[in-house]
């Protein structure tokens, strides 16, 4: 899947977690960005992202993920 693919996914899945229709995410894009990326939400985020891509993360993945370039990566490498 290539990373436009995953990233169009990733936008889907935080406007609607997060309620907020002008999200867009780019590789750059951190918690630090959106206010309403907190440590809770991102557990469900991260629970999202998993049923949609149909992969699994686990907790050392989860913590090595500093930005939305990461989740792409680690989606994509996950997806091999």
């Amino acid at each position: 899947m290539e990373t436009k693919e995953i990233l169009d996914g990733l936008n889907s899945i935080f406007r609607r977690v997060l309620k907020k229709e002008d999200i867009e995410l780019n590789s750059e894009t951190t918690a630090q960005d959106i206010d309403e990326w907190d440590s809770l939400t991102n557990m469900i985020l991260v629970h999202e992202m998993e049923k949609m891509f149909a992969v699994r993360f686990t907790f050392r993945d989860i913590v090595h993920l500093k930005n939305v370039g990461d989740i792409c990566n680690a989606i994509q490498n996950k997806m091999k």
